[in-house]
């Protein structure tokens, strides 16, 4: 899948949804540009990285986030899940994967089980340097207009990443220091 197949694809998901559009585009772009600059020092797959970085968010209109127009009824911390289903039915089986692992610094089974998420009770943790490339380039922007081309500093990461425990924190300490910053 080359670039313009890409957007294509976002643009036929989106069809019925052009409102989610305007969050969603400038975040993955953002996404996708830091995740690039990583990956090219990191020797990793950058066309993969690109590609995977522009469908990570791909299912977030199946969930309920009306800040940023998503009307679905899923709550929001499943467009992961709900984004590895959607991409597997198009045959994007690697992509399916950055999709279900790329929230936050990935979520365990047993965080699912002991914060009683309504997730299913497996591990979603990237485990490949491409997925932990995009993970960690997402974590710099979010969907809201002060962040969605503006990427957080450092400061304001960590602010959010101690929200989810010492080891998610652990986990975004040691992606710092093998990817540097931006």
């Amino acid at each position: 899948m080359n670039d313009k197949e890409t957007f294509d694809f976002i643009d036929e998901i989106y069809k019925n949804d052009k409102d989610v559009l305007f969050f969603l585009i400038p975040h993955v772009k953002s996404v996708a540009d830091l995740a690039v600059k990583i990956a090219q020092k990191q020797n990793a797959d950058v066309d993969f990285v690109y590609r995977a970085s522009l469908l990570h968010d791909i299912a977030i209109f199946m969930t309920n986030a009306p800040k940023i127009h998503c009307k679905g009824d899923a709550p929001y911390i499943q467009h992961g899940v709900l984004g590895k289903k959607l991409l597997e039915e198009h045959g994007l089986f690697r992509e399916a994967i950055v999709a279900q692992t790329h929230v936050g610094v990935g979520i365990s089974a047993n965080h699912v089980i002991k914060n009683n998420l309504p997730l299913p009770p497996i591990d979603m943790i990237p485990s490949t340097l491409e997925e932990e490339i995009i993970s960690y380039a997402d974590l710099f922007f979010s969907k809201t207009p002060q962040t969605l081309t503006t990427p957080k500093t450092i400061e304001q990461v960590v602010r959010d990443i101690k929200r989810y425990g010492d080891d998610s924190y652990e986990i975004f300490e040691k992606w710092h220091k093998r990817f540097g910053t931006y």
